[in-house]
């Protein structure tokens, strides 16, 4: 945006599974996903893991919640597959978008699964297993064309780099 003031910018947070059908029907030029879609025409750059840890609001007691964003979200499930001997009783509370988790965990609602880039500030949050962190892929989708623009390939760098300078790669 920097070298090209004058574009107009829309940024839109939606659910995982809807974003490949904004992108289909041109309602947005780039998406941010951790799925690649089996299309050819669409290309995806691997832009480097989401690093996700189990977090409980400090000084409380669990309650034996998991906090989730709907009951179609399989980040606390994948999770588990990470620690087994928690997946026992899990009862769920779904608080539908990841700033409604971290406030959820933050009022002891109950444990979340969270990405540690957003939490790593949270002085009310225990990162409950340190070592034990739950890797997401993230790519970004766009057509490919022999025709893309000036500014087309400027966002593609920018984000690419951005991503792979503050994300792991491994």
């Amino acid at each position: 945006l920097r070298g090209h003031p004058s574009v107009s910018i829309t940024v839109l947070e939606t659910e995982l599974d809807e974003l490949l059908s904004l992108l289909k029907t041109s309602r947005v030029d780039f998406v941010i996903s951790n799925k690649v879609p089996q299309s050819q025409a669409i290309e995806s750059a691997f832009l480097g893991f989401e690093v996700n840890v189990l977090v409980q609001a400090k000084n409380t007691e669990f309650n034996g919640h998991y906090l989730d964003h709907d009951s179609q979200d399989v980040t606390t499930s994948s999770y588990f597959q990470l620690r087994p001997e928690l997946d026992t009783n899990v009862r769920k509370r779904y608080l539908d978008d990841v700033y409604g988790l971290i406030e959820g965990a933050k009022l002891g609602l109950g444990r979340a699964v969270l990405p540690l880039h957003l939490i790593e500030s949270e002085k009310q949050l225990d990162i409950l297993y340190p070592k034990t962190k739950l890797k997401v892929p993230m790519y970004l989708l766009y057509y490919q064309s022999a025709f893309q623009t000036d500014l087309e390939k400027s966002v593609i760098s920018a984000l690419t780099s951005y991503f792979r300078k503050h994300f792991p790669q491994k």
